[in-house]
């Protein structure tokens, strides 16, 4: 069994006009702090104030006599370039401390998280017994109160961590921004770039360079799902047009590079293709609409056929896949799909057409250059 020994952990937490969540986030944190007390590990909090314009900085402020909080005030015109390029500011500190790369974590989490004792104890003691130099934990939406932030919840606590479980299996894991962890040694030798997809990114650079991750499917962080479509959209938009720029900016690297296993190399390419592909078969879909009509008219007992069948294997896929949720060991989530086990099987398809526009938007995005950084709202009172 590898065992590694860490003597310091820095949690980054990227503040820009937090103040609804900020003050729990400072409580939790210093909460679970307090909790690893039989563990030998110095933690420090590393809130980033980028340039906020409410009041986020002035509650910050309250806490920064803490021992285990550290402030990073960026200003215009330096600030609000990224979460990337924030991330970066604050590696710059923690290097000024001149921890030991190898025996320091560094973690990445939402202003709206909770990092709880017994996580960043499943993490210390992921990277104690393993070679990995990125440990990712399941992500779990707290805040399940529309149909939007349900589907969410299926996503990120079913699809994902499915997905993330395989690519372990197939090389590595990839890092999914929230409940990212890393040791400074690959921090260091990879840093963030200010791509909209600043863990994709991350993850790609890191793999290039020979760091592999682990996924912590059991231990997961709560993240407040998006409550409006307009918030989704955009949220989405970033994504994916992170994607696609990953895409252009290392599609050919990845292709020649004998550091990443075959398998796992198809895995990113399916991903970094998937908002492509999904130009053409959306615009199919529209295209082939009043023709169905049409048939519907003219045939309706066989198109009628036709649609069911298609129908029916949708809802055999989305069931399946909710099975494997109704299976797993995370308790809120099996109580979850218990209740809404219909809205999530016949929802599926509906929350796949809601995210219809967002390549066509990345798309036209990454036509013009614009490249600016859209950060996702919180609203607070939603982690439990």
């Amino acid at each position: 069994m590898i065992t590694r020994r860490f003597s310091d952990m820095y949690i980054i937490i990227p503040a820009l006009n937090e103040e609804n969540t900020i003050k729990e986030t400072v409580n939790r944190i210093l909460k679970s702090i307090a909790s690893l007390k039989k563990i030998s590990i110095n933690i420090t909090a590393v809130f980033i104030d980028d340039d906020s314009d409410d009041q986020t900085g002035n509650i910050l402020k309250e806490f920064q006599a803490n021992q285990h909080i550290h402030i990073v005030s960026r200003k215009l015109p330096k600030a609000r370039k990224g979460k990337g390029i924030a991330l970066n500011h604050a590696l710059h500190w923690i290097n000024s401390q001149h921890p030991n790369p190898d025996k320091t974590i560094i973690g990445v989490i939402d202003s709206d998280s909770e990092p709880t004792g017994r996580l960043l104890a499943s993490v210390l003691w992921a990277f104690e017994h393993s070679h990995y130099g990125l440990i990712q934990t399941g992500v779990f939406i707290s805040n399940c109160q529309s149909f939007l932030t349900i589907m969410q919840a299926f996503e990120f606590g079913v699809i994902n961590l499915i997905s993330q479980v395989l690519r372990c299996d197939w090389g590595s894991a990839i890092a999914s921004g929230n409940g990212q962890f890393m040791t400074l040694r690959m921090t260091n030798d990879v840093k963030w770039r200010g791509a909209l997809l600043d863990d994709l990114d991350f993850s790609i650079n890191g793999l290039l360079r020979g760091y592999q991750g682990g996924f912590l499917p059991q231990t997961l962080i709560p993240q407040e799902g998006v409550t409006s479509y307009r918030a989704f959209l955009k949220q989405r938009t970033r994504w994916c047009q992170g994607g696609m720029q990953c895409l252009l900016k290392y599609g050919k690297t990845i292709f020649l590079c004998k550091l990443i296993r075959t398998r796992l190399k198809v895995d990113i390419f399916v991903f970094l293709f998937a908002p492509f592909i999904a130009l053409f078969l959306f615009l199919g879909s529209l295209i082939s609409l009043p023709i169905l009509l049409e048939h519907l008219i003219m045939y309706p007992l066989n198109t009628f056929l036709v649609l069911s069948v298609f129908l029916t294997i949708n809802f055999l896929i989305s069931a399946t896949i909710v099975n494997a949720g109704l299976r797993s060991n995370n308790r809120k989530l099996r109580i979850l799909l218990q209740k809404n086990i219909l809205q999530v099987v016949f929802g599926n398809l509906f929350y796949l057409w809601a995210m219809a526009p967002v390549p066509y938007i990345a798309f036209y995005r990454l036509l013009r250059g614009q490249n600016e950084w859209v950060k996702t709202a919180h609203h607070g009172g939603a982690v439990s």
